[in-house]
């Protein structure tokens, strides 16, 4: 007979009993009822307690829980300790809270014998067990690749240094620089430096005085006008004070807290927390968003973008921006578009002149002058062809700042000139605080302290180089304090009106008292001027009480909505609006 029953989960990670009552006199004891577990299949786990006290009890016909299986365990995966700052490569300093700027954690220096890693092996899971006696088994856990080195020796699982330098770590390549440090300044006394490495002067660099380094340079202190040449970071922990002779060129960014009267070249970014009179080129980007946060004077380029405080200053200091291709590049690609247009206008005048002389049966010395003209046009061809190369290669140098922008997050100041130049004949120009991305190679000249979007709505419309491409298109005008909301609705409109946006009732009032929109498209709920009281200083203004508008608010509550209502406006939209409930709208009152 069956003395128990037995049901395994499907799992075969749990089992239960019953014990089934004896007829045949048999008396129950602990070793039988697991003998008879184990015929059943349970080899595993088995709960000897529970089995002891459904014997002593007689519990007969329940089922119960008498075998439990080990689940395997999970293994620890391998791990890199680094003993130093594993950030210090990216080259961005820490802004204090008193406003300064701490440069020291942009480069680490370790010594020699220093432990700069160690190495925690993978530690292996346990194997489990199901109910049946079978194997669960963990998965092997690999150790990880161990790191290759430079400067560095491995011991065991430590790393240590061997040689004193600059650390860096690049994917699994851990390697320490040579560097030359120079306690104190450099002058006439110390002389000129060049390195196979990095140096790092912990003083000054005196007028005249030459820094060559193929790694980085830093200077805790102040670089005056002198040469520093860096084929990676060039870093100062003061400022550089270039009375219009310094020459500063970096293969990677350049960091310091000021430049002034200085000429930068940098083949990455430029951080500095103010630039004045000073020429700089980066082909990244240029941030002056630091303590001071300006711009003064002299010509800045950041082929990525400009992002910076304030710009110019009220003794109308002249300052140029450039974004996206730099002037020399503009310059270039200029040059060679007209001698392709020039080499093209001689050839069809060669080609011209050869159908002449073919239909000319009398013209003197006719083969001779074919010959010249076949001569000229295979030296033009050769002509054209270089000049496509060159500018194909130039476009595709420059294609990586196709989304260049200047950002200003205060005043632009009067005699501020902002350039924004992707070499592209497409207006994406778009506005958020101050911002000015890709326009097509407009010059944007402020020429009033500027705070005012409508001000620079009003330049752009101006100086636009596209106007033909906006001919036709009706002007619609958007009034939104939400910067985010602008850029949502310029997206959504751009394509089918002229766009224009300004963030407050003031801007919009200054706006339409110059240019006359056909729709203006309305926020109630703004700061110090609202919708409405807008609205009705638009109407009482001569001339303009005809322009449609149309209220996009977030604004529900019956108060405002009754304000707004009773204005009698062409229409009132909750926001979100849909593109295409929008766009209808719009289009009926654009066709009134």
């Amino acid at each position: 007979m069956d003395y128990i029953e037995v049901k395994i989960s499907e799992d075969e990670m749990t089992a239960w009993m019953s014990l089934n009552f004896p007829q045949d006199g048999t008396e129950y004891t602990d070793d039988f009822i697991v003998q008879r577990l184990e015929e059943k299949g349970v080899r595993f786990g088995i709960d000897e307690e529970m089995i002891h006290k459904m014997v002593y009890n007689m519990i007969y016909n329940k089922m119960l829980e008498v075998a439990h299986g080990v689940p395997a365990t999970k293994g620890k995966e391998g791990y890199y300790e680094y003993l130093f700052d594993t950030n210090a490569e990216t080259g961005i300093p820490k802004i204090l809270p008193n406003g300064s700027v701490d440069y020291s954690n942009i480069i680490d220096l370790v010594h020699e014998g220093e432990v700069v890693a160690r190495y925690h092996p993978a530690v292996q899971g346990q194997h489990g067990s199901n109910v049946r006696g079978l194997t669960i088994k963990s998965d092997f856990i690999r150790e990880l690749q161990p790191l290759k080195c430079k400067g560095v020796v491995k011991d065991g699982n430590d790393y240590k240094a061997a040689l004193s330098g600059r650390i860096s770590l690049k994917g699994i390549l851990l390697e320490i620089h040579d560097s030359l440090e120079i306690d104190g300044d450099v002058n006439n006394t110390y002389g000129n430096v060049r390195f196979n490495g990095n140096v790092i002067v912990h003083g000054d660099v005196a007028s005249g005085m030459t820094i060559e380094a193929k790694g980085s340079i830093t200077v805790d202190g102040t670089i005056e006008d002198a040469h520093i040449i860096a084929g990676e970071d060039v870093i100062v922990g003061n400022g550089i004070h270039g009375k219009e002779s310094a020459y500063v060129s970096a293969g990677r960014r350049v960091t310091c807290n000021f430049i002034e009267q200085a000429k930068v070249e940098s083949e990455g970014d430029v951080d500095a927390g103010s630039i004045v009179n000073s020429y700089i080129v980066a082909k990244g980007r240029v941030r002056v968003t630091d303590g001071v946060g300006a711009i003064i004077g002299g010509t800045v380029c950041g082929m990525l973008g400009v992002e910076v405080n304030k710009t110019g200053n009220r003794k109308e200091t002249p300052t140029w921006i450039y974004a996206g291709a730099a002037p020399e590049d503009v310059e270039v690609v200029n040059r060679l578009r007209d001698n392709i247009n020039i080499a093209k206008d001689e050839l069809r005048l060669l080609e011209k002149e050869k159908v002449c002389l073919e239909n000319d049966a009398v013209a003197a010395d006719k083969e001779n002058r074919k010959v010249e003209i076949l001569k000229d046009k295979l030296l033009k061809n050769d002509y054209l062809l270089d000049n496509r190369t060159e500018l194909e290669e130039k476009m595709r140098d420059l294609n990586y700042a196709s989304d260049a922008s200047v950002i200003v997050h205060g005043t632009i100041h009067k005699d501020t000139h902002i350039y924004v130049c992707t070499l592209k004949a497409d207006d994406i120009y778009d506005v958020s605080g101050f911002r000015f991305q890709a326009a097509g190679g407009q010059v944007m000249t402020v020429i009033d302290d500027g705070k005012s979007l409508a001000d620079l709505e009003a330049i752009r419309l101006k100086n636009s180089k596209n106007e033909e491409e906006d001919e036709g298109k009706k002007m619609i005008l958007v009034v939104d304090d939400d910067a985010n909301m602008l850029r949502i609705l310029r997206s959504m409109l751009k394509d089918h009106y002229k766009v224009v946006c300004v963030n407050s009732g003031k801007d919009a009032i200054g706006f339409v008292d110059k240019h006359q929109p056909n729709v203006i498209l309305l926020d109630q709920m703004m700061p110090e001027l609202d919708g409405a009281t807008t609205l009705r200083m638009i109407r009482s203004m001569p001339d303009l009480d005809s322009i449609p508008v149309v209220f996009l608010s977030g604004a529900k509550d019956k108060k405002n909505v009754r304000t707004c209502i009773s204005l009698k406006p062409q229409g009132y939209l909750i926001k979100p609006v849909e593109s295409e409930k929008l766009l209808q709208v719009l289009g009926k009152l654009c066709q009134d």
